[in-house]
């Protein structure tokens, strides 16, 4: 099949920071991203229609027929076996109305989403089955315990786990656990008595360190000793992680050096979360939990119980810093000193002193990046910095606001 992950544009908004940088569909949710999740459930060539700023390999792509695929909908054998049988012309929907599918034939390129369904030779069919779907970004690490099982199965599906060969280590329920290649474990706890346990290729896990399921650790992983992971973790490729980590996503190629307490949060790729930073989820007193709205440029409710922060790509949380529940903060700032008690921190900002808040120059924003990308010796394409400079300059007003 020739299939196209839409982004609709209030589903970016409400995903934001994360989809400053990337398609929907490249979000980890689970052990997969949501991408790797339709390849393997509905083979074919993909492509994106997706904001114009994004990566030109992000664009749409034409062929002659093709099936336009909601990119916050996780897919299922169910689902994807409906969406297999769509014919030209049909819409698939969820009983609450939302669009999650349509086939169309022919070159020209939908100019709306919207517009396109609407068309009066669109048949409309209802798909009554269960729909798992991003609509807000805590929906992130709601949604990931559940996904880490599921796509353990398809996942794992064929493959025979490698052995734990470490007398040290601790072992409970080892049929729920999967080793990849490469794998080095010295002296830790893996239990996975509720919840299956993933472990990717070249991961090493360090003495002390305590794994409870469901979790999924990513390829070229170092977890630091004593760390403790919890469940509904995933930790994404290429990071470096030690603390304490429990129902939280990072994206890829972080580092965090032994904070105090990382939970129910969402952190975006190459991020720094330095010693003794402190992510809150409860407010002191009792109060709602309020989690910064883009489209309403306002903080709103939430009504969750609990909640951490989330963390764009590039930003760096230093040491012994607090964030309160709900904290946003943006794409390539800094949190230098004290804490942050504003419900968001813009893209491109760093807090000093006293909580001020200093606009950090595009152009030295780079250079930092590219100082930390060093270490796996990557550096931005010219691809990226076009992108950079595009959320530099949609968030300017953010920085305004906050600066005011």
């Amino acid at each position: 099949m020739n299939v196209v992950l839409f982004d609709l544009p209030e589903a970016r908004i409400a995903l934001e920071p994360f989809t400053f940088t990337r398609p929907i569909a490249k979000l980890r949710l689970g052990i997969a991203t949501i991408e790797e999740k339709w390849k393997w459930h509905l083979p074919g060539t993909y492509a994106y229609l997706t904001c114009s700023s994004l990566h030109p390999d992000h664009m749409h792509a034409v062929a002659a027929d093709r099936c336009y695929i909601n990119a916050t909908i996780c897919p299922d054998c169910v689902l994807a076996e409906a969406i297999a049988k769509l014919k030209p012309q049909e819409v698939l929907t969820s009983v609450e109305g939302v669009v999650v599918a349509f086939r169309i034939e022919g070159s020209d390129v939908p100019k709306s989403i919207a517009e396109e369904i609407a068309k009066p030779e669109k048949i409309h069919v209802c798909f009554c089955g269960e729909i798992v779907q991003l609509k807000h970004k805590w929906d992130l690490f709601l949604l990931n315990a559940t996904e880490i099982e599921k796509d353990w199965k398809w996942y794992t599906k064929g493959r025979v786990s490698k052995p734990i060969l470490d007398d040290h280590t601790a072992i409970y329920n080892e049929k729920k656990i999967f080793i990849d290649e490469g794998v080095s474990i010295k002296a830790a706890t893996l239990n996975a008595e509720e919840g299956c346990i993933y472990i990717g290729k070249n991961v090493s896990i360090a003495e002390g360190a305590i794994l409870k399921g469901p979790l999924a650790i990513c390829a070229n992983v170092h977890v630091g000793m004593h760390t403790e992971l919890f469940e509904g973790t995933t930790i994404g490729p290429c990071c470096t992680i030690q603390g304490t980590i429990g129902n939280s996503i990072f994206l890829g190629y972080n580092n965090t050096q032994n904070p105090s307490n990382v939970c129910r949060s969402i952190v975006g790729e190459w991020c720094t979360i330095a010693a003794g930073a402190h992510f809150g989820t409860r407010h002191l007193h009792p109060a709602e939990i309020q989690v910064w709205d883009f489209a309403k440029e306002a903080s709103a409710a939430t009504l969750l119980d609990g909640c951490g922060s989330f963390v764009g790509d590039y930003s760096r949380v230093g040491a012994n810093i607090g964030l309160e529940a709900g904290t946003v903060v943006g794409i390539a700032s800094y949190l230098n000193q004290g804490n942050a008690h504003t419900p968001y921190i813009p893209s491109f900002v760093c807090q000093g002193i006293h909580e001020r808040l200093f606009n950090i120059p595009l152009e030295q924003a780079i250079e930092q990046i590219n100082q930390m990308m060093h270490v796996h010796h990557q550096t931005l394409s010219q691809e990226q910095v076009d992108l950079l400079s595009d959320v530099f300059t949609k968030t300017a007003t953010h920085r305004i606001k906050a600066l005011i």
